[in-house]
Order: C-alpha cells, then sequence, then structure tokens
C-alpha cells in the first residue's frame, strides 16, 4: 500500500473517531498515556529502578484517575486564554477605530477581537458543549484532509 493511501486511511478513521468520541477520545488518550507510564514504571521496576519506576506509576495512575479534571482544566486554560487575548486586541481595536473613518474598516477592526472574546466566554462557560463541538469540526477536517490526500495525484509517496 502506497504511504499517501495509508496515510489518507489514518486521517479519515481519526477523523471519524474525533466525530463519533468527541472530547472523550481526548480523554481515553490521556488515559492510554497513562496506561503507558504504567507500563514503563513495570519495566523500570523489573530492571531494578525504583526510584523512576515509583515516580512513572504514580504519573499513570494518576493520569488515569483525574483525565477528566487535566481535560477540564485544560478547556478551561484554553478559554481564558483566548479571552484575555480577545480583550486586549478588542480594546486595541476599539482605540484604533477612532481614527479611520469607514464604518467597514471599524467593523473589521473589531469583528475578529470580537468574535474571540464571545469564543472565549463560550469556551470557559460551556467547555464540554463546545469543546464536543470543535472535536467534530475537528474530525471533519481531517476527515476532508484524508479523502483530499487520495484524489491529490500531485502527492509524493
Amino acid at each position: 500500500m502506497k504511504k499517501k493511501n495509508l496515510t489518507a486511511i489514518i486521517l479519515i478513521v481519526l477523523g471519524v473517531l474525533f466525530i463519533i468520541f468527541k472530547l472523550d477520545l481526548i480523554k481515553y488518550l490521556i488515559s492510554s498515556f497513562g496506561l503507558l507510564f504504567i507500563i514503563f514504571g513495570i519495566i523500570d521496576l523489573i530492571n531494578k529502578r525504583e526510584n523512576i519506576a515509583i515516580g512513572e506509576i504514580i504519573i499513570g495512575v494518576l493520569l488515569i484517575a483525574l483525565s477528566w479534571l487535566l481535560l477540564d482544566i485544560c478547556l478551561l486554560m484554553i478559554g481564558i486564554t483566548i479571552l484575555v487575548y480577545a480583550v486586549r486586541k478588542l480594546s486595541f481595536a476599539l482605540k484604533l477605530t477612532k481614527h479611520v473613518d469607514s464604518i467597514y474598516k471599524k467593523i473589521e477592526l473589531v469583528a475578529f477581537p470580537l468574535i474571540s472574546t464571545i469564543l472565549g466566554v463560550l469556551l470557559i462557560i460551556g467547555r464540554w458543549e463546545l469543546g464536543n463541538t470543535l472535536c467534530i469540526i475537528i474530525g471533519i477536517i481531517i476527515i476532508l484532509n484524508g479523502i483530499s490526500l487520495i484524489i491529490n495525484k500531485d502527492y509524493n509517496n
């Protein structure tokens, strides 16, 4: 099988998984990393590296046990970061509008920071719903990338 086709299939499968499982997929990935830490910890325990092994096993258990909390904190931090950035940009854009005569230029200056501010607030308030929606959008984009690889004849093997 050509590298192009394998990559396309992997992308399409990953996109479908994002659409089906949404944020659960990310939780499963976090838990999988936790499981890998536990496996590496057991291997290190067998190889008589107890200090490293105990740390790896503890991290693995915490990743598995706290995967939802970690995901929730990450979504909250992303929302706060977007909000802070967008409010700063909105403040700057509003100052710039005083020096612009065209109403279209004023709207253009303010539109993106305003939409970003709304996105940040929505991500803070409804991070699970918005996160699931974003996962569906990401899944669709990944599937379209996989399909474009199959269709595109210029892609190198």
